[in-house]
């Protein structure tokens, strides 16, 4: 939820998207780094799992990019591909929403939905829909509301991609697609 920092400082110091975008990259490019020598550095990668191995999950202290690195793939992407305020709903989609549904759906696990649950969804969507509407001055709420329920319909989805790349990508595709219709 921390990382809601980047798209609310988009949103509150008005910064032009194009500084954004290479921001997010720089951010992404250094997690690549960090990835990289992780794995081929045994001193870097001792450093690293002493600092960070308690919130690692276990996928990730056994190999895979950690979720911080997909974060800013995530936000790189969006920022690139959408326009300031999509980009901004569907970023605090991910960092509010995602991080809410994981809280809610560990704390009260309420009807199983594969590995995720309907508690931490319903949960994550009415998150998205109150970020977004008090962040949003010029998102229409019907379009607030369809890429809220599409971003935690994605991440609910057990796919193979990342949902931290899923999440904004989708729900921005799917605002943008409702904007040019309503």
């Amino acid at each position: 939820m921390l990382t809601s920092v980047f798209p609310l400082a988009y949103l509150w110091f008005e910064i032009n998207p194009d500084i954004m975008v290479i921001l997010f990259c720089l951010l992404s490019l250094i997690s690549i780094f960090i990835e990289f020598m992780r794995r081929f550095s045994r001193l870097f990668s001792k450093v690293f799992n002493y600092f960070f191995i308690s919130i690692l999950r276990k996928n990730e202290s056994e190999g895979d990019l950690t979720g911080a690195t997909w974060l800013f793939l995530g936000f790189a992407i969006t920022a690139f591909i959408f326009e300031r305020e999509i980009a901004i709903a569907a970023l605090l989609f991910l960092t509010i929403g995602d991080s809410i549904a994981a809280l809610v759906g560990i704390s009260y696990p309420k009807i199983k939905l594969g590995h995720k649950t309907l508690s931490g969804t319903l949960a994550g969507t009415f998150a998205c829909i109150l970020v977004a509407s008090l962040s949003s001055q010029t998102l229409m709420p019907l379009i607030i509301i369809i890429g809220a329920i599409s971003a935690m319909s994605i991440e609910l989805l057990p796919l193979r991609i990342n949902d931290n790349i899923t999440i904004p990508i989708f729900s921005g595709y799917i605002m943008k697609l409702a904007g040019t219709f309503l």
